[in-house]
């Protein structure tokens, strides 16, 4: 009896090839874990375009808020006027309810230039 021999190769190129894919999986597994920690953190560029941005937000919160009282006391100041106006015909000689228009009117004239400089920001 003749035996034939079955000799086994070995498989070097299979394992080689199975090694190495897992070596590259590895390999990118690591870089998209740096990519993602990398990403996580802003950078100073982004830092600072974010305060600027927020700088700019409550600036403009700011002169929302300012001009919304300015145009209440503008609102305010003219109902003034109007009533000094309806006690001036009741009483056409009181010099101090003149006074007081004029006053009204002084201080109407610089809250709506208050006004006028905030509308052009």
């Amino acid at each position: 009896m003749t035996k034939k021999k079955t000799t086994k190769e070995p498989e070097v190129n299979s394992n080689l090839f199975w090694n190495m894919v897992k070596g590259l999986t590895v390999l990118l597994g690591l870089l998209g874990a740096f990519y993602a920690i990398d990403s996580r953190f802003a950078s100073s560029e982004d830092l600072k375009k974010q305060e600027q941005q927020t700088v700019k937000t409550l600036e403009m919160f700011q002169d929302k808020m300012e001009e919304k009282f300015l145009r209440g006391r503008l609102d305010t100041l003219q109902d003034q006027k109007r009533q000094l106006k309806i006690m001036i015909k009741k009483t056409p000689g009181d010099t101090d309810l003149q006074e007081q228009i004029t006053e009204t009117d002084k201080e109407i004239g610089t809250v709506k230039n208050k006004l006028d400089t905030l509308d052009k920001k």
